[in-house]
């Protein structure tokens, strides 16, 4: 596990009927660049928790829920390991 600082978010996106996820683009200080992220309500990361909180209250602005997630999204998240975490 670890722990990340998080900077900010922008652009959350939840698919319709699927409330304990939602994705995001998040800038973390230890990170060079934004990075494609999964907040999720159960994430075992205290970071992707209070990204998902912080979300849920719109602090990001307005939550877009969405039928399906691109593809192109959801293979981001997974390349920079940040698939729930």
């Amino acid at each position: 596990m670890f722990q990340r600082t998080i900077v900010s978010a922008v652009h959350p996106k939840i698919v319709r009927g699927d409330y304990t996820d939602i994705h995001l683009t998040a800038w973390f200080e230890e990170l060079p660049s934004p990075v494609p992220f999964i907040a999720s309500l159960f994430d075992c990361e205290p970071h992707g928790r209070e990204l998902w909180f912080r979300a849920m209250k719109g602090e990001y602005g307005d939550i877009e829920i969405v039928d399906t997630m691109p593809c192109a999204f959801i293979g981001g998240a997974t390349q920079v390991g940040q698939s729930g975490s």
